[in-house]
């Protein structure tokens, strides 16, 4: 029946939402923790959803927190090869300054000389059983490009002058190998009866080196 104006409509419920401003009491402070709950749904006052966001902050800041020494403590490494060479004790021949004996080695002009300077590299030798030899491959001698204006060179170790000939020639005694000493390689130019030419010159020295056969 319809009195006054006012109109009735059946409703049926099948899902609500609802949504909660915050539940104070009496005094106007929040209620803790109190479920509202209707026929059809229910919901949790504003206090537990704080309380659940705190929780979230805090363990967000424990997170954070426990990752901080580890980027404090990053730490930064390097890896690089060493190599060493230790030479046999019983039989080496090797210079004293490494490095120089695989690059081109300059002989400089000396003007007051009218000659090249000396080129001297020490060498430290030893050989327990017996002497050591030593002999020339090829010939040693600066070319410009032009064969009658080449530099003949002179070789020496030790204060032994060492040649190409086949049987070489002792530059080390028995005595000093076997206590192991350092010797002088020096390489001179022999002057050309003509003269030195102007022009750039190039050249190399192959020396072989072998320990003397015992009672030879």
């Amino acid at each position: 029946m319809n009195k006054g104006g006012i109109e009735y409509r059946k409703v049926t419920v099948m899902k609500t939402l609802t949504v909660l401003g915050r539940l104070v009491d009496g005094q106007g402070q929040p209620l803790k923790g109190h479920h509202v709950i209707n026929h059809a749904s229910r919901g949790v006052t504003e206090w537990v959803t704080n309380m659940i966001r705190h929780c979230a902050v805090i363990a967000l800041m424990t997170a954070t927190l426990m990752a901080g020494p580890f980027a404090w403590g990053a730490r930064e490494s390097h890896t690089f090869d060493v190599s060493v060479t230790i030479p046999s004790r019983a039989f080496y021949i090797t210079p004293t300054e490494p490095g120089w004996i695989h690059l081109p080695q300059e002989m400089r002009w000396n003007h007051f000389a009218g000659n090249f300077n000396t080129l001297a590299k020490y060498f430290d030798v030893r050989h327990d059983t017996s002497a050591i030899e030593a002999r020339l491959e090829t010939t040693p001698y600066l070319s410009n490009g032009w064969p009658t204006q080449n530099i003949q060179l002179r070789v020496t170790f030790n204060g032994v002058p060492i040649s190409t000939d086949v049987i070489p020639r002792e530059v080390v005694s028995a005595t000093e190998a076997a206590a192991g000493k350092r010797v002088l390689l020096q390489i001179e130019t022999l002057k050309p009866a003509n003269g030195f030419k102007a022009g750039e010159y190039t050249g190399n020295v192959v020396l072989l080196f072998n320990a003397k056969a015992p009672g030879a």
